[in-house]
């Protein structure tokens, strides 16, 4: 399957093989045209949009748990690879899209000294938290 895939870029986030590596050797105009016409060919998530929604910590539970059942609300897959969850210190609320919310989360504990990282494969409605030293 390796040689049937080479010389094509995929593009795991967005669902779609892009074009053969020799077409990007053409003019701009021709690159343009390119990427057009890809975009156009691109395919909606099954699950429509949603508002903005609100989302509760509650203390006393752990994070990773709390998060898990966000992303199964949201039509999302949440892959959680530490080894460790925390419990959540107070009762906190958040107001948005569930890859904005979960993002500011991650993003929080990281900053408090957690070493998480945030991966998001929106195309594939995966969020996946890993270690942060894994690449």
């Amino acid at each position: 399957m390796r040689d049937a895939l080479k010389g094509t870029v995929l593009l795991g986030v967005l669902g779609l093989a892009a074009a053969p590596l020799a077409a990007w050797a053409q003019t701009d105009d021709s690159r343009t045209a390119l990427a057009s016409e890809a975009s156009e060919r691109l395919v909606k998530p099954a699950v429509a949009e949603q508002a903005p929604s609100r989302w509760q910590l509650r203390r006393g539970l752990p994070v990773h748990s709390q998060l898990l059942t966000w992303a199964q609300q949201s039509g999302w897959t949440l892959t959680w690879k530490p080894r460790v969850s925390w419990l959540v210190a107070a009762d906190v609320e958040f107001s948005g899209h569930f890859e904005q919310v979960l993002g500011e989360v991650i993003e929080g504990l990281f900053f408090e000294g957690k070493p998480i990282r945030l991966v998001l494969w929106e195309g594939n409605r995966l969020a996946e938290v890993v270690p942060s030293d894994v690449l």
